[in-house]
């Protein structure tokens, strides 16, 4: 059994989802991170079992050593860049990103959170240059991805 199932079983097995753990007012950032990377590896699974291999400029390798590389801090504040409200912050340099609390807890569409998950890791693995138009900025190429890879919105 892989390790990133072996997070979710354990989660539900013992009852104890993201959500349910930030409404206890628990420590659970670490688990919205968990997820977050969980979802990654998901799409990353998807993409390998419907032959995709490319993900933007990217190849399906890279995109998985991105997940395996990437380390995923969360935070209780608003992210903002350029004055606009993000989900996540980008540190590619540091293979990192910063994961909002204030949205992300609360998005239990499954397109809508793949779709952000994808755009995510697009941006960390694209390392835009300053002024650069960002690689998904329009979440152009993350929905296309989602969308060929059958997820469908829940509501």
């Amino acid at each position: 059994m892989k390790l990133r199932n072996v997070f979710l079983y354990t989660f539900v097995l013992i009852g104890l989802s993201p959500q349910a753990l930030a409404d206890k007012g628990g420590n659970a950032g670490d688990s919205f991170a968990a997820e977050f990377k969980r979802i990654a590896f998901d799409i990353a699974e998807d993409m390998e079992f419907n032959r995709i291999y490319r993900f933007g400029r990217h190849t399906l390798a890279e995109f998985r050593q991105a997940i395996e590389d990437v380390k995923i801090d969360t935070t209780d504040e608003v992210l903002t860049k350029n004055g606009k409200r993000k989900d996540a912050l980008n540190f590619p340099a540091e293979s990192r990103m910063l994961l909002s609390l204030v949205h992300w807890p609360h998005i239990h569409d499954e397109l809508t959170r793949r779709q952000t998950v994808a755009h995510e890791f697009l941006g960390l693995m694209s390392n835009n240059q300053e002024g650069e138009e960002p690689a998904d900025a329009n979440y152009s190429i993350s929905s296309a991805l989602v969308r060929k890879l059958g997820i469908n919105s829940s509501h």
